[in-house]
C-alpha cells in the first residue's frame, strides 16, 4: 500500500497477475507479467517507485518502476520480500 498515494498492490494469484486498487474510486486493474506465473511475495519501494515481485515458474525476482522492468533469477519457493532503506 502507498503511503504518500492511493494505491493499494495485491496479488491475483488465480488471474495469475498483479492488482492495483484505487482507494480514492475503487477501481481494480489488474495486469500480467508475460512468462511468469505464481507470482508471490511483492514489496513496495515507494521511494523509489519500484514493485518487487517474485514468481516461482520461472524462480525469478522482478521489479518495476517508471522505466522498463527488469529481473533476476532467484530461488523459485521465495515467498517473502522486505525493503530496507
Amino acid at each position: 500500500m502507498e503511503a504518500e498515494g492511493p494505491r493499494i498492490f495485491v496479488n491475483l494469484p488465480d488471474q495469475e497477475s498483479i492488482g492495483v486498487v484505487d482507494r480514492n474510486t475503487g477501481v481494480v486493474t489488474n495486469g500480467k507479467i508475460p512468462g511468469y506465473t505464481n507470482v508471490h511475495a511483492m514489496a513496495l519501494d515507494e521511494a523509489s517507485h519500484r514493485l518487487f515481485a517474485t514468481s516461482l515458474q520461472p524462480g525469478r525476482l522482478m521489479w518495476s518502476t517508471r522505466n522498463p522492468a527488469g529481473s533476476l533469477p532467484c530461488f523459485p519457493a521465495s515467498l517473502a520480500l522486505t525493503i530496507y532503506g
